[in-house]
């Protein structure tokens, strides 16, 4: 994946598991963390109740480096909602908690998971996380 969001438009569904994988909008270790989002999203389907089995929530932070020193996002995602932080980086940033009410298809890693691909799209790049790959 080269990065360059001209190359082609990007037709996929950002809510569908594994339909953007090779496109070229999305630069770095987008396939990394499509493979976290979409191992949550199946063992979430095989068991509903996962989450409860999980020693602590899934959570993964991204970082974008700026003229001004560089930002940060980070999604925790939990059985009832997702918990978002940003900011610039070496700073607590804003905190968000989003409902499951208010998440995407009334789901938490879908929401997660849309979120986090925007924000590929927007130049970030994985720097670490924490959750059960396949």
């Amino acid at each position: 994946m080269n990065g360059d969001a001209a190359t082609a438009p990007n037709t996929s569904d950002p809510d569908t598991p594994g339909k953007d994988a090779a496109s070229p909008r999305i630069p770095g270790n987008t396939g990394l963390v499509l493979q976290f989002m979409d191992s949550l999203l199946t063992r979430q389907s095989l068991d509903p109740a996962f989450f409860a089995s999980l020693p602590s929530p899934p959570w993964l932070r991204l970082e974008k480096d700026t003229p001004s020193g560089g930002k940060f996002w980070s999604c925790t995602i939990q059985e009832h909602g997702i918990d978002l932080s940003w900011g610039k980086r070496n700073t607590q940033g804003q905190r968000l908690a989003l409902a499951i009410t208010r998440c995407s298809r009334g789901n938490p890693i879908r929401e997660a998971r849309s979120r986090t691909l925007g924000k590929l799209k927007e130049g970030y790049r994985l720097v670490s996380s924490y959750g059960p790959l396949p």
